[in-house]
């Protein structure tokens, strides 16, 4: 059965229409997949969607294991890409989170994933990146601004040469408790790491840990 209209929209606002995999703007001709298959045991959440045009709806509903040709897409690929796409599109909010118990949280800081870019070229630190996408890690510091879902700390209590570490909220409660602290107030805080680029970390879907 079809994705409920609620879960549907939000995720096509989050991707604006486009395709999650090509970034195609295809307004109307955009489509929802289910990453797990009905059939499979998958549900209708928001987690379990993923925007697509019709042309790479095809090619990833139609792989056939019995007569592998190319390289089908996983569960988790799809994931991370649509969780980098949906971050890409929406820099202020990150849309409604995923439901989870346990975040499955990494021992790494900000300053380790920037360090991945020492000396390498940009596809060989996506290389040992890659396992740190979709995990969640925590990081803490003086809030210096927040403004709309996004809140920035005050060098994130690392060096300065890191560059930028984008945290995303989603609605409440943590966007009218984060609208009421005074800057300089010391937050810790994780999230899901979107992706990670050369002086940016982008962490989605957080949450307060000392609110």
């Amino acid at each position: 059965m079809p994705f409920p209209p609620n879960i549907k929209e939000t995720a096509l606002v989050a991707c604006k229409r486009r395709c999650c995999l090509c970034e195609e703007h295809v307004h109307i001709a955009v489509e929802c997949h289910h990453i797990v298959q009905e059939a499979d045991g998958g549900d209708n959440s928001f987690d379990n969607c993923i925007p697509l045009c019709r042309n790479c709806h095809s090619y990833v509903a139609s792989y056939n294991p019995r007569h592998p040709v190319g390289t089908q897409y996983s569960e988790n690929e799809l994931k991370k890409r649509r969780n980098n796409f949906y971050a890409e599109m929406n820099r202020a909010r990150s849309g409604e989170g995923p439901p989870r118990l346990d975040p499955d949280i990494v021992e790494t800081t900000p300053a380790k994933l920037r360090a991945f870019f020492d000396g390498k070229t940009d596809a060989q630190a996506q290389k040992q990146i890659a396992p740190f996408i979709g995990k969640w890690m925590r990081i803490e510091g003086p809030l210096e601004n927040y403004s709309d879902g996004s809140l920035r700390l005050k060098n994130h209590n690392y060096p300065a040469v890191l560059g930028h570490v984008w945290t995303h909220f989603s609605g409440s409660p943590w966007t009218d408790i984060l609208s009421d602290l005074d800057k300089g107030t010391h937050v810790v805080l994780q999230g899901q790491i979107a992706f990670v680029r050369q002086g940016i970390i982008q962490l989605i879907y957080c949450e307060l840990l000392n609110s």
